[in-house]
């Protein structure tokens, strides 16, 4: 796992010694030994998933292991065992250097563990190896793979075959593998099949390079625990990963295996066109539409080098270039290149993430820190290869992960060390040097660069949680899709809400034939909400605090939840002449409504009928951060139904009632997130204060909401009926009802087949010399469009009455009253 050495053991001697002595005090001579089977093969930030028990990550405890004092002098103590910690003591030891012996079954002897000690109080660990070992970690074994599994036998006769009475293999996390490529759990060896890779992910419908998240990679951790006749006891764990964890940019580092995802339509071969002098590369798959290559460099990179890789069938090439994470200087924020970048991303705390861990003011809620945790907090880190990284440069300056986190241990660093800690620039756009025209980066936006590290299950759950949401399925990847149309790919990809809402300028135009940013469009991924270079009031969220709509919706203290008002709204102003002249439909007017401005505000069509005006802002005048406090409220706990798919990152309040057969059950809503304010709640659709829609009995409040829209739609559909509506000079018609047409932007009147009344030739399209057919500019056709328009606004806004209650009740009350037609006699009008 990447044992660092101990450039701490100076800094804090005085420390580990017991501080400095005063007058009476006697120094203790006395050598704290702790002894600790291999440590947990797959890095973790945390004590990981259920499936791991107790398991001690930092390595199992070994109790009752024989320590021997090999030589000493008179009076030192010779021998000790440890106790059930895994902890011994030998005291009265002479200064220099020692040898000890260390012996427990089950284990490997350690014949020589050879230890310096200083004097005082001082600690030191000692490894042992298990007598059947795994070995060393399988990396990127690559897909659909049987890998056939043998331990070597480090301790001699007692563990031969012929010796062990016992053998259980487990797989203790991972996806699941084949069943039928498993024929017995209890062998002398262990056969398996690797997931396939579309079991761990969904391909894309374009061309790109793949990301691997750490719960995407394929990862499986194998357990073997043996037993011999002597009732000693060998448990051994080894790290199999089916793939490279990769963020789906083009700039990486070498030794790692790389995942390319061609045309979906064949043929593919692919061959290598490009390979630095020198290198090894090897290509798998180049016959399918997932090809890999995992490039070998001879030695250290001291100039980023570039891997070519291309379908000799379509000429569709990918470009990949390579560095040590260390051979690009720290030097982003120079003053002809991103000067303003790297102040702003000072303030983040992506740049403390590493000191703030040594330095001890992070809280570990998941378990304690380890050298491991450099993975995410760091740049670079991979115990397993040589790439520059963390790991490499902390080695060569002799760093280790501290034992005591406090202020001033970061500031100790070496220079060096410190420019491969925190989360740099390079952490995620990648090392090697980012120059036209092999610059392009066709990742960034994509959810992988993010997910490298927040996608860790079940600590991180944050990715898991939005792939469930509906923000991550906004781009159909349809040549007319929305996240293709300007006008929709604002608030449809990733891209378009950045560069449309914040004026950020285009990244480099590409000269390769490697996808650009733009082309590999990109759903509402952690990039287009959050600024990871710019510090915020929470969450680096791009905007926060006041909202204001097109609708003329506005709201002081919208805290977190002003981003989500960017696109939910309806792109209406309810005031403007013009758009009401243009009949436009409204689009996702949730704020709109949550602030009571969602819809026209008509008369009654009789006198005799009494009405409120319209206004309140219901619960948001509560909350802190408006949308986040509900929607992102905590979910269910792994334990129960919900888990990862309610609040959070999901972003949903209720789940589909039916699934699968494991998911099965009635429809579940989130109720916790109403509780905060209304402790007794029990269902969103709780009984409503009056009968709304006067059908003679009080239902509940989301009930109460579908019958006055029923109520509205019926006599909307008489209206439209009698006005016998026909359009291209009356061949078509006559119209029945409405729909969001004309371009996405219109309310316009369909037939009974479901096509606009202006569409002349019926296929579907407003075509040139077609006009979408909307409501007439007479006094009549205007308070039907208006009517039309408020019934939309509530069945797009899709809460049933949840985000204003009491604006919705009286939007549809007003808009049934000003129909034609009786308005129910016994209803409880809403004040």
């Amino acid at each position: 796992m990447g044992v660092l050495l101990g450039f701490f053991g100076a800094a804090f001697g005085a420390l580990l010694s017991g501080g400095a002595l005063g007058c009476g005090d006697q120094a203790v001579e006395a050598l704290a030994i702790e002894v600790r089977g291999p440590a947990y093969p797959r890095p973790r930030c945390g004590k990981g998933p259920a499936s791991l028990g107790k398991l001690d990550l930092r390595g199992p405890a070994v109790a009752k292991a024989r320590i021997k004092l090999l030589g000493g002098s008179k009076g030192a103590a010779r021998e000790t065992m440890t106790d059930a910690k895994g902890a011994a003591t030998l005291d009265g030891l002479p200064r220099g250097g020692l040898r000890l012996l260390v012996y427990a079954p089950g284990y490997r002897i350690e014949p020589r563990h050879r230890v310096t000690y200083r004097g005082g109080a001082q600690r030191t660990l000692i490894t042992l190896q298990p007598c059947l070992s795994l070995g060393r970690p399988r990396l990127a074994v690559g897909f659909d793979r049987v890998l056939k599994l043998r331990p070597k036998n480090l301790c001699g006769k007692a563990w031969r075959p012929d010796q062990i009475v016992r053998r259980r293999w487990r797989l203790i996390e991972g996806p699941p593998v084949s069943k039928a490529s498993i024929k017995r759990w209890d062998g002398p060896t262990l056969s398996l099949r690797t997931p396939k890779l579309t079991q761990l992910r969904r391909l894309p419908t374009t061309p790109q390079i793949l990301s691997f998240s750490p719960e995407q990679a394929g990862q499986l951790v194998l357990e073997l625990e043996a037993e011999n006749k002597r009732g000693e006891v060998s448990r051994s764990h080894l790290l199999v990963t089916t793939t490279s964890v990769a963020n789906g940019m083009t700039s990486v580092a070498p030794f790692a295996t790389y995942v390319f995802a061609g045309n979906p339509k064949g043929p593919w071969q692919w061959k290598l066109t490009r390979v630095p002098k020198g290198w090894r590369v090897n290509l798998r798959g180049a016959s399918s539409r997932t090809p890999s290559v995992t490039p070998h460099p001879p030695s250290a990179i001291d100039q980023p080098q570039v891997v070519e890789l291309e379908n000799k069938h379509s000429g569709l090439r990918f470009s990949i270039v390579l560095g040590n994470w260390n051979t690009v200087r720290r030097d982003c924020g120079r003053s002809e290149c991103h000067r303003s970048l790297e102040d702003a991303w000072r303030a983040t705390p992506h740049a403390q993430a590493w000191r703030r861990l040594l330095d001890g003011e992070l809280k570990l809620a998941r378990g304690p820190a380890s050298a491991g945790c450099a993975g995410c907090h760091a740049t670079g880190y991979n115990p397993f290869v040589d790439d520059g990284g963390y790991d490499e440069v902390a080695r060569l300056h002799g760093v280790s992960m501290p034992a005591t986190r406090m202020k001033g241990v970061y500031a100790k660093l070496p220079a060096a060390v410190k420019d491969v800690s925190n989360v740099y620039c390079l952490a995620c756009h990648g090392p090697g040097r980012l120059d036209p025209p092999i610059a392009e980066q066709p990742g960034l936006f994509g959810v992988g660069v993010c997910a490298r590290c927040h996608d860790r299950l079940p600590e991180h759950p944050l990715v898991a949680q939005w792939r469930t949401s509906k923000h991550a399925k906004t781009v159909t990847n349809e040549v007319n899709g929305p996240e293709r149309r300007k006008a929709c790919a604002r608030c449809h990809s990733a891209q378009g809400f950045v560069y449309g809402n914040f004026s950020l300028a285009r990244p480099h135009s590409s000269k390769t034939a490697m996808l650009n940013c733009c082309e590999t469009v990109q759903p509402v991924t952690c990039q287009a909400c959050h600024d990871p270079m710019r510090a915020t009031p929470r969450k680096q969220v791009r905007r926060f605090g006041p909202i204001a709509t097109p609708s003329g919706a506005k709201h002081e203290l919208g805290g977190s939840g002003a981003i989500c008002s960017m696109c939910h709204h309806a792109d209406v102003d309810i005031a403007s002449a013009e758009h009401l002249a243009a009949r436009l439909a409204p689009h996702a007017p949730q704020t709109d409504l949550m602030l009571g401005r969602a819809g026209y505000e008509l008369p009654p069509n009789s006198a005799a009928i009494t009405l409120p005006p319209l206004g309140g802002q219901g619960c948001v005048k509560e909350t802190r951060d408006t949308c986040v406090t509900c929607h992102m409220h905590d979910g269910p706990i792994a334990a129960m139904r919900g888990h990862h798919s309610l609040g959070g990152h999901s972003f949903a309040m209720a789940t589909k009632a039916g699934g699968t057969a494991k998911t099965a059950g009635k429809r579940i809503e989130h109720i916790a997130a109403c509780r905060s304010c209304h402790p007794k709640q029990e269902s969103f659709d709780d009984p409503a204060k009056g009968d709304y829609d006067g059908d003679g009995q009080v239902e509940g409040a989301q009930q109460e909401i579908d019958g006055l829209l029923g109520l509205v739609e019926a006599a909307l559909r008489r209206a439209i009926t009698t006005a016998a509506y026909k359009g291209c000079d009356g061949a078509n018609g006559p119209g029945v009802w409405i729909a969001r047409g004309g371009g996405g932007a219109k309310l316009v009147l369909i037939d009974a087949d479901g096509n606009d009344l202006g569409d002349c030739d019926r296929n579907g399209a407003i075509e040139r010399r077609e006009r979408a057919f909307t409501f007439p500019a007479t006094a009549e056709g205007t308070r039907f469009h208006k009517a039309a328009y408020n019934w939309l606004a509530v069945k797009r806004d899709g809460s049933r009455g949840l985000h204003n209650y009491g604006y919705t009740v009286k939007l549809l009350q007003r808009t049934l009253a000003a129909l034609p037609g009786a308005v129910p006699t016994k209803w409880t009008i809403r004040r």
